[in-house]
């Protein structure tokens, strides 16, 4: 089959292959090809230049990013990558031409973990990788060693060699790099994580990771492990009770576990200097090959010549072939010509790379492969560099101005100067203000010189002290409704925080270390990162109790309310209100008159915040009444000093109690109040909330086009601020919306990404609320006995978060189970149980739908009669609820009603239909609901 491939077709191979599929000859020709993974992969493996390569790699894995973007990643200007992007798309025309008639070819498998992608062709390494891929093939070799000095090319090793055996293993390669991790008891949850394994809620993660390992043929590939040998043992673990499983590992020294194999990754090999070699043989060597590759990068002119060729070979020579190294030295020929690079070399950088090595002589071979371009430094940047160590992750001008504290030499000339010599990465197109960021052997480096100095531990203070302030600024704006600028940063400097609260633990300074974790509740809140939050301020307050620290009485208030905060939105309800509890209690003494701590303002903002926390925890604990009454004397407080976000709040909370007390209307109103206040202080994250609340009420009152509009508006103000938690709620109120539709597949698969998202950031009510609506989406598709095992996980996640409402809500679901299944009296039993609770905490919508069983049960029992006067308070409660039947439970009230119909006269039905008739001692929440006393309620709120 011959096609016309041109550049345009071509890109829409790359970009919308489905828009190009979609027609023929194409679809044709792509099921010739073995589909569209396998042409990817005969187009990865084409004899390209290795800018092509780059911008090949980048279109496939982000087909929706903009040329401007890609050029960004590649550093050159956009004119530059269009004429490069638009030679690619002539050159794979050309090659897909050819292909008319490919000899069959197994499609190639995408790899099931995400891998990164080489932004640069490996350069030689043929044999070594063979050699490892074959050790990893044999069933004889399960723990791999691939060791060597610092920069000797590991990781760009180990992964081409996960690229190319990611599909030999039929569970997948999970790539795991350890480089940023420095506790050894963090390998676990890294290793969970890279497998997309939870890691909130499991009391025993290796066993978790055990179990989930002993079934599969996968292969763990763990990147830089040598400062974590501690960890190591592990492997050993985790290789006996996981029969198919393989490790392989890069480390500057071997692991010393049994039944290791250890290959040696050597250095590029040379010719011995000295000899009169020809140039073909010198020009095609892997390490003078990696010189003029990056040569090229910096002084695009350079050319390996006869002239030239013998002083690079020399350089090379006295480098060791390390790759690093070489690296380094080409890329000084910036500032400086090839042969001064040669004069400099010198005898300064020797390397031990064979053998065992401690700890100070893996130190001693990178260092001294860095020393070189250090040493070119003037005194003023080696000391400025040394203090940049501190920095675990990317960093702005102004953080490092804060931390070198030093006028002279201007900061910013010095870090451009870094940049030029290779030794700092630059990202100019950051938003809001451009970062930098030290390579990791560079800032192991750095922080090794930096304990030479006498200013270490204030350079380390000023680090911390930097960051406080930072996330103050941070949590300041939120409070004026600058979500989605102030989130972005916090997530910029996530790394650089963590390692000022490390310090500032260490340090014993835990009032500011509380103050911190204070200031950044909300960004783990957004981000789904709340176990993170919760685990630092855990160890804090552990800290604290042993020391002699007097905490300050309004960070305590700050703390204590991040406390409660976090464990609400974990669903520890009860320890959340303990929290709460204390903090009211502190806020109490601070406000005897013998105290001055608070002014006026803080005062009613702080009792406002408190008497808000209390209030939403009450409403999960099903004690509406506290709820109500603690809500609106936070309403109040906030109301007294104008505090638009607290109003605003409050209008949205209360609203949410007024949803589960089945006062739609008033909902509505203080809703709207709501979602009007955050806009006018333009908070994502709290019109995101609002909106959720929103398609609540609508699901609630069976206005499913009104549930949809206002998911889609919550999802647009969650995408704007990455708002994970959100997200989930999103998925898992979208899911409910198609189980109301009757679309069980989409329900389903929307409950399973909320509920993944759920379980990954350890939210025990969410992830409750998804079990529920999975189970009723099985019982919808008659398979109730699935939707069992999944309603009692949910019961037991409700119960121990004491919610009551989850609860009644789950056994509403056993009972339907149990009916599918003609197991009558178990319904009628969890029902009524049901029913019993929903009337006790005043949850009317909720005891109409357990009503709904038991009208069921009474007709499947013969009592017609009972049937139908339930169905009567039903249909008259939802009226005064101003609620439709969705098309769910319209199929319900059909089939119930020609039942009814069938045994009754019409005339008799009718009239038991139009007369609801609930009992006056038993009733009373029907009562009151029928008789519009519900909804009618005085409310205080404007």
């Amino acid at each position: 089959m011959s096609l016309q491939w041109t550049a345009d077709r071509v890109q829409d191979l790359l970009d919308q292959p489905h828009r190009l599929l979609d027609t023929e000859p194409w679809r044709t020709w792509m099921r010739q090809q073995g589909g569209l993974e396998q042409v990817y992969a005969r187009l990865r493996a084409l004899p390209l230049s290795e800018r092509q390569l780059q911008i090949l790699e980048l279109r496939l894995q982000q087909p929706g990013n903009t040329n401007q973007e890609h050029a960004d990643q590649l550093f050159i200007h956009r004119v530059t990558y269009q004429r490069a992007l638009r030679s690619l798309l002539d050159t794979l025309a050309t090659h897909l031409a050819a292909m008319d008639s490919p000899a069959p070819q197994p499609a190639a498998i995408a790899p099931r973990f995400a891998l990164p992608v080489p932004m640069t062709p490996l350069i030689g390494r043929t044999e070594e990788l063979e050699t490892i891929a074959s050790a990893v093939r044999s069933p004889a070799s399960r723990l791999i060693t691939l060791t060597g000095p610092g920069g000797i090319g590991k990781t760009r090793l180990a992964l081409e060699l996960a690229w190319q055996l990611h599909s030999t293993f039929d569970d997948g390669l999970a790539f795991v790099p350890l480089v940023s991790i420095s506790d050894p008891a963090l390998v676990l949850p890294t290793l969970l994580h890279a497998l997309g394994l939870p890691q909130d809620g499991i009391d025993d993660m290796e066993t978790a990771l055990t179990s989930y390992l002993a079934p599969r043929e996968l292969c763990l590939l763990l990147d830089n492990a040598e400062h974590l040998l501690d960890a190591m043992p592990l492997c050993a673990r985790l290789l006996r009770h996981a029969p198919q499983l393989t490790i392989v590992d890069t480390s500057r020294v071997r692991l010393d576990l049994y039944g290791e194999q250890v290959i040696d990754v050597p250095p590029f090999a040379l010719p011995p200097l000295g000899h009169d070699i020809a140039f073909d043989t010198l020009a095609a060597n892997p390490a003078i090959q990696l010189f003029a590759a990056r040569a090229r990068a910096v002084r695009h002119s350079f050319q390996l010549t006869p002239s030239t060729i013998d002083t690079v070979h020399r350089i090379c020579a006295q480098l060791d072939g390390i790759a690093l190294a070489i690296e380094l030295a080409a890329a000084r020929l910036r500032d400086y010509s090839l042969d001064e690079i040669a004069s400099a070399m010198g005898e300064r950088l020797t390397f031990l790379v064979n053998g065992p090595r401690d700890v100070e002589q893996r130190q001693q071979t990178l260092r001294n492969t860095i020393d070189w371009s250090y040493q070119l430094l003037a005194p003023a940047e080696q000391a400025i560099f040394a203090k940049l160590g501190v920095f675990p992750g990317s960093f702005t001008l102004a953080a490092a101005q804060a931390v070198v504290a030093s006028e002279q030499p201007p900061l910013a000339a010095v870090l451009a100067a870094l940049v030029d010599k290779n030794l700092l990465r630059s990202d100019a197109s950051a938003q809001p203000a451009p970062r930098y960021e030290l390579l990791q052997t560079l800032r192991e480096y750095a922080r090794h010189q930096l304990q030479t100095h006498s200013d270490q531990r204030a350079t380390y203070q000023r680090f911390a002290d930097y960051y406080v302030a930072f996330a103050e600024e941070a949590y300041t704006q939120l409070s004026n409704g600058q979500d989605q600028a102030q989130f972005k940063q916090l997530e910029q400097e996530a790394h650089n925080t963590q390692i000022a609260l490390q310090w500032l633990i260490h340090q014993q300074q835990l009032s500011q270390a509380l103050s911190l974790t204070g200031t950044l509740a909300d960004f783990w809140y957004v981000r789904g990162r709340i176990a993170e939050g919760r685990r630092w301020l855990d160890q804090i307050f552990l800290a604290a109790q042993a020391s002699a620290e007097k905490i300050p009485p309004l960070i305590l208030l700050e703390t204590l309310n991040a406390a409660g905060f976090l464990a609400y939105h974990q669903g520890d309800f009860l320890q959340a209100q303990q929290w709460f509890r204390q903090n009211l209690k502190t806020l109490q003494d601070l406000l005897q008159p013998s105290n001055k701590h608070l002014s006026s303002f803080d005062t009613h903002l702080s009792l406002a915040r408190t008497y808000h926390n209390l209030g939403i925890t009450a409403q999960w604990l099903g004690d509406f009444t506290t709820a109500a009454t603690e809500l609106h004397r936070s309403f109040g407080f906030w109301s007294m000093e104008c505090f638009t976000q607290g109003i605003a709040n409050s209008l949205c909370n209360i609203g949410s109690l007024c949803i589960d007390q089945g006062r739609y209307t008033h909902a509505q109103r203080l809703l709207a109040q709501s979602l009007a206040n955050w806009q006018a202080v333009a908070s994502e994250r709290g019109t995101a909330t609002t909106f959720l609340y929103c398609a609540k009420l609508a699901l609630a009152q069976g206005q499913l086009a009104q549930a949809q509009l206002h998911l889609e508006q919550a999802q647009s103000a969650i995408g704007l601020i990455n708002h994970t938690f959100g997200l989930c709620s999103v998925h898992i109120y979208r899911g409910a919306l198609h189980l109301h539709q009757r679309d069980l597949a989409q329900a389903a698969d929307a409950l399973q990404q909320g509920r993944a998202i759920a379980k990954e950031i350890g939210n025990k009510q969410l992830v409750s609320l998804a079990l529920r609506l999975l189970g009723r989406v099985h019982i919808e598709q008659g398979q109730p006995e699935q939707a069992e095992p999944l309603l009692a996980e949910s019961l037991r996640l409700c119960r121990a978060m004491g919610h009551k409402a989850g609860s009644a809500e789950t056994n509403v679901q056993r009972a339907w189970a149990a009916l599918a299944q003609r197991r009558y009296a178990q319904s009628r039993d969890l029902a009524q149980a049901a029913s019993d609770l929903f009337r006790a905490i005043g949850h009317p919508a909720g005891l109409l739908s357990a009503l709904e069983v038991l009208a069921l049960l009474a007709a499947a029992d013969g009592d017609f009669t009972a049937a139908a006067s339930t169905w009567a308070l039903i249909h008259h409660g939802r009226q005064a609820l101003d609620a439709v039947r969705t098309p769910l439970e319209q199929r319900i009230w059909e089939q119930a009603r020609a039942t009814l119909e069938r045994q009754l006269a019409p005339s008799t039905l009718q009239q038991l239909l139009d007369t609801p008739n609930p009992d006056p001692e038993h009733d009373d929440l029907l009562l009151r609901l029928i008789s519009g006393q519900i909804n009618t309620a005085d409310d205080p709120l404007p």
